[in-house]
């Protein structure tokens, strides 16, 4: 997740979807501003994450450091390294004189299978923990279908989506904010809760 995701476009009607690069710089990407504070107990996970963050993107976001006001839309976490966990709350701004609000609380555990996450897997689990928060997935009474809401305040362009036995697949929604969209479900195997598993937004 904690790379710069491709850029989705929609084939023709019938066509399988499909994958194209096109080449963005961090410049060019809607940001998720982040702040993590420590109790005194974490600086070298802190100065981990940092140099993690510097330069990324995630979720095809540009991982921008501080918490101020944005001028546009934006994501945002502000959080607390503290016992044994990065907890906090993901925020969501629409780039007006509101500011930050909050879209759901942050929790993620600094250790799996008894043993420290590393940096990219601790990102990772953050960006799973945000994904959770911006995109809320229903399964029809059916079966069939995924109800898909993009609850930020950026277009939801492509996410990835699981919920049954057998790989996620690519939906691209080109969702605005606060919108849904009904998707096919994954076909095959034992019904699962459902659940966004990797998602690209864009201003």
């Amino acid at each position: 997740a904690l790379v710069a995701e491709p850029i989705h476009h929609l084939g023709a009607q019938g066509e399988p979807l499909t994958l194209r690069d096109q080449a963005v710089t961090p410049r060019g990407l809607a940001r998720l501003h982040w702040a993590i504070a420590d109790d005194g107990d974490h600086a070298e996970i802190l100065t981990s994450i940092g140099s993690t963050f510097e330069d990324a993107s995630m979720l095809g976001l540009a991982l921008t450091p501080g918490m101020a006001a944005p001028t546009a839309p934006a994501v945002g976490i502000r959080a607390r390294l503290s016992g044994g966990s990065l907890a906090g709350t993901v925020e969501v701004a629409d780039g007006g004189p509101s500011g930050w609000r909050v879209a759901g609380k942050l929790d993620v555990p600094l250790t799996v299978d008894g043993r420290d996450r590393t940096p990219a897997e601790l990102a990772d689990a953050v960006a799973l923990a945000v994904l959770d928060r911006l995109v809320q997935v229903e399964r029809s009474p059916s079966g069939d279908r995924l109800r898909v809401v993009n609850a930020s305040t950026l277009v939801l362009g492509g996410v990835d989506l699981a919920g049954k036995v057998g790989p996620s697949r690519r939906r691209l929604v080109a969702l605005s904010p606060g919108r849904a969209a009904i998707v096919p479900a994954n076909p095959g195997g034992a019904t699962t809760a459902p659940r966004a598993v990797a998602a690209t937004f864009g201003p």
